[in-house]
């Protein structure tokens, strides 16, 4: 395809995305070549900044988004990406602040709501995380998106707090949720949050009921991956074993969880 078009920049763009998985200087690369048929291409400008990002070259990665957003100053994608390479610095103050101005360009952008939450959360203030949390879910425009935006998260955090009874009523409205809109991954990742919350208040029959609706969730929705749900599945069941007192029964899990290592992909995960 590049040497068929080789002055089209969206195809030398693509393939630095391909290439960030595998070699991401390579990326690098072509992510140039194409601002050099087009200086002004946000995209790759953005992914370009990303890929400092990713080999922790935040000085080059800001600096790119910095042109990002200068080229499109009515645009708050642009200050959404640099308020996360400040989040991955720790520079969570300037992080928050520069979502904010990304709130300020498009207050419909909801996205930010529950990443300044999730950063007031980091800092330890519950309030301002569920406040956060409250916006998103007033503002994202689909049912799916207020889930995984905000009731998610207000469940999340609830558990966090040890107000588990009232992270499972928000917990249990998601699963709905994902059910309705036929999404079995996050129907997946919801209900095994919800085990982990009744692994924490020692009702394991609950907790395992969840792990195995979780489970046979993610199997529908990835069923070439099925070693690595039996191994993390033994992973789970074991901790919930031990929890118990039954030591031996969580350790005739190891040889069969040892045989299925090899099998792993991180694709999977």
């Amino acid at each position: 395809m590049e040497k068929k078009y080789p002055t089209e920049n969206r195809v030398k763009h693509d393939l630095g995305v391909y290439y960030q998985s595998i070699n991401r200087h390579k990326g690098i690369e072509l992510f140039k070549e194409a601002l050099e048929l087009d200086p002004s291409y946000g995209l790759v400008i953005n992914n370009l900044g990303y890929a400092y990002t990713g080999l922790d070259d935040y000085e080059k990665a800001i600096e790119c988004f910095e042109k990002y957003a200068s080229l499109y100053p009515r645009d708050a994608n642009p200050l959404d990406s640099w308020a996360e390479a400040y989040f991955k610095m720790g520079r969570l103050d300037e992080s928050i602040a520069k979502y904010k101005e990304a709130l300020i360009v498009n207050p419909d952008f909801y996205n930010a709501y529950w990443k300044i939450g999730y950063i007031y959360a980091l800092k330890e203030n519950y309030s301002q995380a569920m406040n956060w949390v409250n916006q998103d879910i007033s503002i994202a425009p689909t049912l799916s998106t207020k889930a995984d935006g905000g009731f998610i998260w207000k469940g999340f955090y609830y558990a966090w707090l040890g107000r588990f009874d009232e992270a499972l009523i928000e917990l249990m409205r998601v699963v709905d949720i994902w059910k309705k809109v036929e999404n079995k991954s996050w129907e997946s990742v919801t209900e095994r949050i919800i085990a982990w919350i009744y692994y924490d208040r020692g009702e394991l029959e609950s907790c395992r009921k969840h792990f195995k609706r979780g489970f046979d969730a993610y199997i529908k929705n990835r069923p070439d991956a099925i070693s690595y749900i039996t191994l993390a599945n033994s992973t789970y069941l074991g901790l919930a074993e031990l929890k118990e007192g039954r030591i031996d029964s969580a350790k005739s899990r190891l040889p069969k969880m040892k045989s299925l290592l090899p099998k792993i992909n991180n694709k999977y995960a």
